[in-house]
């Protein structure tokens, strides 16, 4: 059963908070990142490193939160409380170390948005060197109300006709596709990729290896949450080149796995996301890593579309109360649900066990 403390926060500043008592408490070696935005409150905005384990590791586990903003709540959630736990059950960590990352888009966990400041998608943000910040799913095209989010204005647009005309009249997949791949060409549609690398993104590029601690063999687990059955953990695979190695963890966790391509995503996959980038980043060289999304479902993708939109909707039309529409984008991304959220949380420090008793066999 979860601690009866409630690893949850109300809000960016008090889950910084907790995480860094929480690290603190355990001698955590810390390290803040400063980012140029202010957050909701007029806060300083940061990304925190926490590293535990061996100080000379020869493998790391590294953990990420709030990659998508509002999605850090549960993330958050599972860091603080791994590290609570482990200032009262203390484990020998033998050569590994364990590199706790929080709030990777601490703008869009403060303003709770899943975006950044500058409304970028930071998991389309991580285009290739070879590729340009340009282009989008050609469906896209023939949506106008998505490339831009329609004014709260017009009385007349409403938000579930036009989602199943045009499911009826282009396919649900075409408009699926055409939203979460991602895109370059509207700025202020949803899942953009921007126009350049984002802070945030060169400084992941930037300190990724000094974060991993230098280590030949990494497994990485990313929290999200949305996608799936409510409460339960599905791990996304993204474009891993030795996919039998990831399978093998993924056998070993015995959760349940959906891959992108399948599942998920009928003729393709997201463009520039972190994961890709990487892989080929850690491929380069020659280490043996391994990422997984440990997406933990909430409520329909219909839902989902519906919450993304209104919310963008109205922080592109500033002066319209959308006080609804930010407390439906925070219920879906992490449900208020005790069961959902104790049940979550108990799955992801069982994850981390697990990994830690795993890596030492990394394949």
């Amino acid at each position: 059963m979860l601690n009866p403390k409630n690893p949850f926060s109300q809000n960016y500043v008090e889950a910084r908070q907790r995480f860094l008592k929480a690290a603190q408490s355990v001698n955590a070696n810390l390290k803040s990142q400063l980012i140029s935005s202010r957050g909701a409150q007029g806060e300083e905005l940061t990304i925190d490193i926490a590293t535990v384990g061996a100080e000379n590791p020869e493998r790391t586990i590294l953990l990420t939160s709030g990659l998508h903003g509002v999605e850090g709540c549960l993330g958050s959630a599972i860091q603080t409380a791994w590290l609570e736990k482990l200032r009262v059950m203390p484990i020998s960590f033998d050569t590994t170390a364990v590199v706790l990352v929080h709030a990777l888009n601490p703008y869009g966990f403060s303003w709770q948005r899943r975006v950044n400041e500058n409304n970028v998608d930071l998991n389309r943000n991580f285009i290739f060197p070879q590729q340009q910040f340009c282009g989008s799913h050609p469906g896209l095209k023939n949506m106008p109300w998505l490339q831009r989010p329609v004014s709260p204005d017009n009385k007349l647009f409403i938000l579930e006709l036009h989602t199943l005309w045009t499911i009826l009249s282009m396919g649900f997949s075409t408009m699926k596709n055409s939203i979460h791949f991602g895109q370059f060409d509207y700025p202020s549609g949803l899942f953009w990729g921007g126009h350049k690398y984002e802070e945030t993104t060169q400084i992941i590029q930037d300190q990724i290896d000094s974060w991993t601690r230098q280590t030949q063999h990494i497994l990485h687990i990313d929290y999200h949450t949305g996608i799936g059955k409510y409460g339960r953990c599905h791990f996304l695979t993204f474009g891993q080149k030795e996919i039998k190695k990831a399978f093998w963890f993924l056998a070993q966790f015995g959760a349940g796995v959906s891959t992108v391509g399948t599942e998920y995503f009928s003729d393709g996959k997201p463009v520039g996301s972190m994961a890709d980038w990487l892989v080929l980043h850690f491929g380069e060289q020659k280490k043996q890593y391994i990422y997984l999304a440990a997406e933990y479902g909430t409520y329909s993708s219909l839902r989902a579309f519906k919450a993304l939109y209104q919310e963008n909707r109205f922080w592109d039309h500033p002066g319209y109360e959308h006080e609804s529409a930010k407390k439906e984008l925070i219920e879906f991304f992490c449900p208020t649900d005790p069961v959902w959220r104790e049940r979550c949380v108990t799955d992801g420090l069982l994850m981390i066990s697990k990994a830690l008793q795993i890596i030492r066999e990394f394949p």
